[in-house]
């Protein structure tokens, strides 16, 4: 079974003041639609600045057996991990929840 994990960074004119929103869906529309909405909520505060919106697709039981040390891959070497299947799909969002690019 797919999961969902959104991930939402909020920054501010004051830089104490960033906040994150994190949660698991089991779909992806649902996630963005959360998205949106916390991102609508967070967007009036005074000071809001910009913001990073993503979803994650990944099979758990999958993404628990990756092993980059077993897989012999450089984790400096990004194309490294392009001979493996992936463990994720990161889509990326704006603040309305139009794909931006996955």
């Amino acid at each position: 079974m797919k999961v969902y994990l959104l991930i939402i960074e909020m920054y501010y004119n004051d830089p104490l003041d960033n906040d994150h929103f994190v949660d698991v869906y089991s779909n992806l529309q649902t996630a963005v639609e959360n998205g949106k909405y916390v991102l609508a909520k967070n967007s009036k505060d005074k000071g809001f600045t910009d913001y990073n919106f993503t979803v994650t697709e990944t099979y758990p039981e999958y993404a628990e057996q990756f092993n980059a040390d077993r897989l012999n891959i450089d984790i400096f070497h990004k194309e490294d991990f392009g001979k493996f299947e992936p463990t994720h799909i990161v889509y990326t969002y704006d603040i309305e929840g139009n794909l931006q690019y996955k």
